[in-house]
């Protein structure tokens, strides 16, 4: 009986000391972490790579959808085995009862603080480069993410979105402070996030075009977007259709990737909700999300200071 007690106090002060120790944002490897915002406490995972040295490297910051967690995130994008053969850092951060505050009205949280404050850990401790800062996200994420690129826009370099948009107050009052590269991932069979903005289980969002088209108006686009059928790779219901908006002098180009009979999924990704296939839909196989954001971003990096 003692040496069971015995054991048991060495396990609690050892979860006791682990919780104390200041959070390492520099060693190789996969932790789940804590830090300070205000007076709020908020987590994350973090992963960097082995085999870093002394290196700044690249960041992709990737936000869970609703009801999920960056733990989630990181099973169904798939993020961190790219990030380990290419050489990056990836954080999976948890919003507040497994939500981001995207919208402008909200004031609860301070989910632009917290995300900004990674940012800051990770190129304070010389881990990451601060002109090569990625962020990603999925359904309540990619909102997030829009509303990111527009309020951290400085300290960002490229955005990814899968099966989100923007709501109308987003849509009517984000000021992008330059133009933002975009790649985008909706299938047209959403039955959450409804393609079109209309219906689906979010309710009056902008549709995925419109979303597309707000972003390459922003961004000093091409009004007419190039468009192309990819090869249909999978038998598993879905096609793809690319559509680019080029980039004009000093502009920043815009890529939608339309899923034909694609559910609320991440393209080329893990199940997002097992169990519920019915009400998410198909997720496809001909595209995957995670490498086609990667390429996307690595191409490029945030304006000098000063500079948009």
């Amino acid at each position: 009986m003692k040496s069971a007690h015995a054991a048991a106090l060495v396990l609690l002060l050892s979860a006791s000391q682990l919780f104390a120790a200041p959070p390492d944002w520099t060693s190789p490897g996969t932790r789940d972490m804590a830090t300070k915002v205000g007076k709020v406490r908020r987590t994350l995972r973090l992963h960097v790579p082995e085999g870093r040295g002394e290196e700044a490297l690249p960041l992709v910051i990737v936000l869970h959808g609703f009801l999920m967690t960056g733990v989630r995130m990181e099973e169904v994008s798939g993020f961190t085995a790219v990030a380990d053969a290419e050489k990056f850092v990836v954080a999976y951060p948890n919003g507040v009862s497994m939500k981001w505050r995207n919208g402008l009205s909200e004031k609860d949280v301070d989910d632009v603080a917290f995300i900004g404050r990674v940012m800051d850990k990770l190129v304070g401790a010389g881990t990451v480069d601060a002109r090569r800062i990625y962020v990603c996200g999925f359904s309540n994420g990619a909102f997030m993410s829009n509303r990111l690129a527009c309020d951290l826009g400085d300290r960002i370099a490229a955005i990814g979105l899968v099966a989100g948009t923007l709501d109308p107050d987003m849509e009517k009052n984000l000021k992008p402070g330059r133009p933002m590269p975009v790649i985008y991932f909706h299938g047209d069979a959403d039955k959450v996030v409804a393609f079109g903005g209309a219906g689906g289980l979010g309710g009056g969002f902008t549709s995925a075009e419109a979303t597309a088209a707000w972003w390459a108006e922003k961004n000093g686009c091409a009004k007419e977007c190039v468009t192309r059928k990819l090869k249909d790779k999978a038998e598993d219901g879905t096609t793809v259709e690319r559509r680019v908006w080029k980039a004009a002098e000093k502009g920043a180009e815009v890529r939608l990737y339309v899923v034909k009979g694609g559910g609320h999924t991440w393209p080329g990704g893990g199940p997002v909700a097992p169990g519920f296939e019915g009400l998410v839909g198909a997720t496809s196989k001909d595209v995957n999300a995670t490498d086609l954001m990667w390429k996307f971003f690595k191409r490029h990096t945030s304006p000098e200071p000063g500079q948009k």
